[in-house]
């Protein structure tokens, strides 16, 4: 077993639920490990899918944990990209309990976040961020599916939050107060 640092790319981690569908729990940007349970198990949680072209390092479980007797600093910050890992994944439980609106609205300022500089329109002037995924996706990251994502958005656009355009992968944000309002509701 082993697990991966990514190098360049993108990698999305996901479940496969009963039903047939797919949730996402996150995605791997480049630096970012991946696999790292084999760490512990012999069977990985989770599946994860390359969805641009990537260029990955695998590590050994055997030689990595022969490297972390030797390298304490490197044990420490193996422990310290668990601990992260585990913040990220309860917070993706939280959002689970959310109502998808929220959820949308946090991933939204999330996005907006990452792309904008500077991250907030505090002039008040709307922003345009680019979906990084297709709205299948985002449904599956979001935890829900297609139609109620299509629902939410049609709700924050009603509510002059939100317009869409280029496809509806393109994203202005009219108000970012209303929309962090959501996101906390």
């Amino acid at each position: 077993t082993a697990f991966f640092l990514l190098v360049r790319g993108e990698v999305k981690v996901y479940k496969l639920l009963r039903d047939g569908r797919t949730a996402t729990l996150r995605y791997v940007r480049p630096g970012d490990t991946f696999a790292e349970a084999a760490l512990s198990v012999d069977r990985y949680p989770s599946y994860t899918e390359a969805t641009a072209p990537s260029v990955v390092y695998r590590f050994p479980v055997a030689e990595f944990r022969a490297l972390m007797v030797s390298e304490p600093e490197l044990a420490v910050a193996v422990m310290a990209r668990m601990a992260q890992l585990m913040a990220l994944l309860n917070r993706r439980v939280e959002e689970l309990l959310l109502p998808v609106p929220a959820r949308l609205a946090r991933f939204l300022l999330e996005l907006c976040s990452e792309q904008l500089r500077p991250p907030a329109a505090a002039d008040g002037a709307p922003r345009i961020c680019r979906l990084p995924m297709t709205k299948r996706d985002l449904a599956a990251r979001l935890g829900t599916v297609p139609e109620t994502l299509s629902r939410a958005f049609g709700s924050l656009k009603r509510a002059g939050v939100v317009r869409l355009s280029g496809n509806g992968e393109l994203i202005e944000i009219l108000d970012f107060d209303a929309l962090a309002r959501i996101a906390q509701s």
